[in-house]
């Protein structure tokens, strides 16, 4: 999306590298979030429910703490939705060496808004964008 690739720059432009940063940590994040459960159990090694926070969502809640009041609707919206969504989950929904848990059915919706969020964002020219700035 050619708006957000622009507010990027913004912030590469000004030196606010860590609100950059946040987007790089946070695109792979979405990516595995929109993953199916087979691929997300796949992708992760030893304990999900310890892997997938530190991996994974912690990526989700720095980038809204870093730039969520600057993110465009079409992507803040359904990015709080996956962060809300995780974050409302109890210990029961993510039990240690449980490798069935993206089976779940609450994940599903946070596969929805993730692939929501990745449509908004344009992964594809996100990447190259932060590729480039990091010749």
């Amino acid at each position: 999306m050619p708006d957000f690739v622009d507010l990027i720059c913004q912030w590469y432009g000004a030196d606010e590298l860590e609100s950059v940063d946040a987007i790089a940590c946070l695109i792979p994040a979405l990516e595995f979030v929109a993953m199916t459960a087979t691929q997300q159990e796949q992708a992760l090694p030893g304990c999900l429910a310890c892997e997938v926070w530190n991996a994974r969502m912690r990526h989700v809640q720095d980038a809204l703490q870093v730039v969520g009041n600057a993110l465009p609707d079409s992507i803040a919206a359904p990015l709080n939705r996956v962060w809300t969504l995780y974050a409302s989950m109890g210990d029961g929904d993510l039990p240690c060496h449980d490798r069935s848990i993206f089976q779940r059915g609450h994940w599903q919706p946070m596969r929805e808004a993730a692939t929501q969020v990745l449509s908004a964002m344009g992964p594809g020219a996100v990447k190259t964008l932060l590729a480039d700035f990091s010749r």
